[in-house]
C-alpha cells in the first residue's frame, strides 16, 4: 500500500493571507499530515503568485520535502503561466511542467513521468495538464513510461461532465491511479476506471494495477503492433 495525503484548498481560501503566510500554512500542514499518518506523498493546493516569487516558493518546497522526507506535488500560477512540480523526498525537482499561452513544456527532456521512492519501492508518478488528456498519443506515451500514479489539478476544462469519462478511459488504458485534486477534495480513479472521493489521507493498492493489466495492456499483450507503432523521441 502507498499512503497519499493532501492539503485542502480551504486552508488558503477561507481567509485572507499574504503569500508568505500561505506558504507557512502549507509547510505546517505538510508536517502535521506526515506526522499523523506516515504519509509518503502529499498534494498541496494551487498557489497564485507573481513571477518574482516563484523561485522563493520553489526553494521553500524543496527544503520542506527534504526535511519532511516526503514526495510533494505542487502547482503555481501567475497571470500568464501555470507550473506543476513533482518534488522528490530528497528535495529535488524531478519533473516540472509549464503551461503558458496554450504552449506546454516539460523538463527534463519532455518526460511526463518521473520516479518516486515509497515504502513499497520505486514507482512511476506523472502528470499532464487537462488539455493534454484530449490527445490519444499522450495515453500511449504515459503507458510506455509505465506510469503508476497520475496527478491532475482541477481547472475550468476538467469541470466539464465529459472529463469524467476521459479520466476513466485514461486510467483504464494506462492501468494507473489518477489522483484528481478538486475544490471539494480528492477524486481517485482506480486502474479499472471506477472513482471514489476522499477528504483525507488514503491508500493505493498497487495490486489493482496488475489486475487491470491482465485485462488490457496497451504496451504489453494488447499493444497491437500489427496495426500501429509509436516512435518516441530518444530524449524522452
Amino acid at each position: 500500500m502507498v499512503i497519499i495525503g493532501y492539503l485542502s484548498n480551504d486552508l488558503l481560501s477561507s481567509r485572507e493571507l499574504s503569500l508568505h503566510d500561505q506558504v507557512q500554512v502549507i509547510i505546517n500542514g505538510i508536517a502535521k499530515v506526515v506526522k499523523a499518518d506516515n504519509t509518503e506523498m502529499i498534494i498541496i493546493p494551487e498557489l497564485h503568485t507573481s513571477d518574482e516569487d516563484i523561485n522563493y516558493i520553489e526553494e521553500t518546497l524543496k527544503s520542506t520535502a527534504k526535511e519532511s522526507n516526503v514526495n510533494l506535488i505542487a502547482q503555481l500560477s501567475t497571470n500568464s503561466t501555470t507550473i506543476r512540480y513533482l518534488f522528490s523526498q530528497n528535495g529535488t525537482i524531478t519533473l516540472k511542467t509549464t503551461s503558458q499561452d496554450g504552449l506546454i513544456t516539460t523538463t527534463p527532456n519532455g518526460k511526463t513521468v518521473t520516479t518516486f521512492k515509497f515504502n513499497e519501492g520505486s514507482l512511476e508518478v506523472g502528470t499532464l495538464f487537462n488539455q493534454q488528456h484530449l490527445n490519444p498519443l499522450e495515453f500511449q506515451n504515459s503507458a510506455i513510461q509505465h506510469e503508476k500514479i497520475h496527478i491532475v489539478y482541477e481547472d475550468e476544462l476538467s469541470k466539464s461532465p465529459n472529463f469524467h469519462s476521459i479520466f476513466q478511459s485514461f486510467a483504464q488504458q494506462t492501468q494507473c491511479f489518477i489522483i484528481y485534486y478538486t475544490s471539494k477534495g480528492i477524486e481517485l480513479y482506480n486502474p479499472d476506471g471506477f472513482s471514489k472521493q476522499f477528504n483525507g489521507t488514503f491508500e493505493l493498492d498497487m495490486k489493482k494495477i496488475l489486475v487491470q493489466k491482465s485485462f488490457i495492456d496497451i504496451v504489453g499483450h494488447y499493444s497491437r503492433s500489427d496495426m500501429m507503432s509509436l516512435a518516441i523521441r530518444a530524449e524522452n
